[in-house]
């Protein structure tokens, strides 16, 4: 036994990249918010689940708020690239953009939805965070855009305030689905007739 033990602790330790072992702590933050909730989570909390010492937490982070945000903006980053693979292997189509939208949107709210929701609330506490809202309605108009681009050529993007009234509609169709009032059929279905809405010239 003090063989093996010997042996184990002369096997130097395999030293993360700087990304990866974000990564790896951000993956760690998510499970703490899913099982433990909020308030939970802090960077002290963070480092003794992930086995360092807080000053490794606070170099990734910062602070607390910092985590948040990472999280936040990681989720989305996700979406993001996830939308922009599908439609990299589909012809640029609105119909294409809005089945690859809805299916997207819905995997993403089934894996991450509560964590995603929980993230943001705990946001919404501090004061320069107050207006949240705001950046994530700005992210997705942005997503959007970028999506649609190859489908309009032209330039005859639909305009903000359309792309706008999908954010409240997709928001409150992800809350009914995570409240269990709708299933993910009726979320899917719901999404691509709303993003099609989008996309239809005005008469």
């Amino acid at each position: 036994m003090s063989g093996q033990q010997s042996q184990d602790s002369a096997t130097p330790r395999k030293r993360l990249k700087r990304e990866d072992r974000r990564n790896l702590l951000l993956d760690l933050a998510a499970d703490i918010l899913a099982t433990r909730g909020s308030d939970a989570l802090t960077l002290q909390t963070l480092a003794e689940a992930a086995g360092v010492t807080k000053p490794v937490t606070y170099s990734q982070f910062g602070t607390r708020m910092g985590l948040l945000l990472a999280l936040y903006r990681r989720y989305d980053q996700r979406l993001f690239a996830d939308l922009e693979a599908g439609m990299a292997h589909r012809p640029p189509t609105p119909r294409n953009a809005a089945n690859m939208f809805a299916d997207s949107y819905i995997a993403c709210i089934t894996r991450h939805g509560r964590v995603y929701e929980a993230t943001i609330a705990a946001l919404r506490s501090y004061p320069e965070h107050g207006t949240i809202g705001t950046e994530i309605r700005t992210a997705f108009c942005d997503m959007l855009t970028r999506l649609l681009a190859p489908c309009f050529p032209a330039g005859d993007m639909p305009a903000q305030a359309r792309m706008i009234a999908l954010f409240g509609a997709v928001e409150e169709l992800a809350r009914a689905l995570l409240d269990g009032q709708i299933s993910e059929h009726a979320a899917r279905t719901e999404m691509r007739r709303a993003f099609e809405a989008l996309v239809t010239p005005e008469a």
